[in-house]
Parts: C-alpha cells; sequence; structure tokens
C-alpha cells in the first residue's frame, strides 16, 4: 500500500517534493481530510479488535486481527489516493498519510500482547 502511493506520487509527477510544504491558507481545510481517514480507521479498527474479548481461538484471533487491519489500512489507502487525484488538495495529505502507514505497520510484538490483553 506505501509503494503504491509512492510509486503513483513519482509516475505522477503529482508531488513536487521541494514544495512539499508550502501549503497556501485556503488549502488548510483540506488537511482535515486526512484526518478524519485517521480518525475512522482507528475508530474502525478498535471496535473491531473488541470482539477479540470474546474468542477463545487463536485462529479466529488472527482472522479477527487481518480483517481490523485491512479495514485501517484500506480507509488510510482510500485517503491518500484522494488526495492524490485532487489538485487542489495539497500533497502533504500524502506525506501524512505515508508516515502514519509507517507507524502502525504489523509487528509480531505488537499483535502478541494485543493478543494477549484481550
Amino acid at each position: 500500500m506505501i509503494g503504491g502511493l509512492l510509486a503513483a506520487s513519482i509516475f505522477t509527477g503529482k508531488i513536487v517534493w521541494n514544495q512539499l510544504l508550502n501549503i497556501p491558507s485556503e488549502n488548510l481545510p483540506y488537511i482535515t481530510v486526512v484526518i478524519v481517514a485517521i480518525g475512522v480507521s482507528e475508530l474502525l479498527f478498535r471496535n473491531k479488535i473488541k470482539l477479540l474479548e470474546n474468542e477463545n481461538e487463536s485462529n479466529r484471533k488472527i482472522g479477527i486481527y487481518h480483517t481490523a487491519s485491512i479495514m485501517r489500512w484500506g480507509i488510510l489507502e482510500g485517503a491518500g489516493l484522494f488526495s492524490l487525484m485532487m489538485p487542489d488538495i495539497p500533497k502533504i495529505n500524502v506525506l501524512i498519510i505515508l508516515v502514519y502507514f509507517i507507524l502502525i505497520r504489523p509487528q509480531y510484538h505488537a499483535f502478541e500482547s494485543l493478543l494477549s490483553n484481550k
């Protein structure tokens, strides 16, 4: 997903990396697209993870975790592609989403602690 967003931004030439932080003041409200996408993705992820409390079988827990992660990544990728395709939306949105993707990357110890707490 990160690779797709990065490749799309490079190949389409939509992002001029030198002018990334020059955001006109009239485009600042568009950054809310990213903030809303992050908030909604986290809300859906956490609601889906709450289902782990009722499960005893580890295969079911893994399935629930994968489903929750795919939902979260899909929403973020959609917001990133939306930001890439719209001409008036600042491209800093894509950078914020890419950084957030890196922060929420799957890690075994985080998954293991999540399963042990539920």
